[in-house]
């Protein structure tokens, strides 16, 4: 019953600011979007198909089909926990063994968040911008460190480790992030599932 409400919670949320403030309140937020997005998607694509043709000799297409249920139910219930049996059902289809797919999904679901890791990051780095904060070299790389350090062992379920219940101060408006938060879990919800699955 939660769920079917979501899409009228998230548009409630932000009404009264867009209201208030124009459309182009929601710009800056765009930015967000389509960097995680872009990230995540450039990730899956480069990084987990070259690692199944180097270490599995499977292909990106046969992998995609064989895991599109687990990745169809992580991205709609941005739950890794809750998508376990659909992942271990695809790890069987893919020909993973009983005991490896036992051992290494469920240990899986809460230590490979490379999502949460690339979500944090750009989060940290649009957070400094809106505050006119110049990041040294040093700076960035010890966001990416720290946002690698505490994606590991991140819980499965949707909205642990957010900003959810933080507001953004950008220009002279606040806006609740809690809207933009669900759309950003379910992609990395679903590259979590993926990096699970490889």
């Amino acid at each position: 019953v939660i769920m079917k409400f979501t899409p009228v919670a998230v548009f409630a949320l932000i009404t009264p600011i867009v209201a208030e403030n124009g459309a182009e309140v929601l710009l800056p937020l765009v930015s967000v979007v389509l960097a995680v997005y872009g990230t995540c998607i450039l990730h899956a694509i480069i990084v987990y198909s070259s690692s199944l043709k180097l270490f599995s000799g499977v292909g990106p297409k046969e992998f995609f089909q064989k895991a599109a249920e687990a990745i169809v139910f992580a991205f709609t219930s941005a739950s890794s926990s809750a998508t376990l049996p659909y992942s271990m059902k695809s790890a069987e289809q893919l020909g993973v063994t009983e005991e490896v797919r036992s051992f290494v999904l469920p240990l899986g679901s809460t230590i490979n968040m490379d999502g949460t890791a690339i979500y944090q990051g750009i989060c940290a780095l649009f957070i400094a911008n809106v505050y006119g904060i110049h990041l040294s070299l040093v700076q960035q790389i010890t966001i990416v460190l720290t946002c690698t350090f505490a994606s590991i062992g991140a819980a499965g379920i949707p909205g642990f480790c957010s900003l959810s219940g933080f507001r953004w101060k950008v220009s002279d408006w606040w806006l609740e992030s809690t809207g933009l938060q669900i759309w950003l879990q379910r992609l990395r919800t679903l590259l979590e599932i993926l990096h699970v699955l490889l």
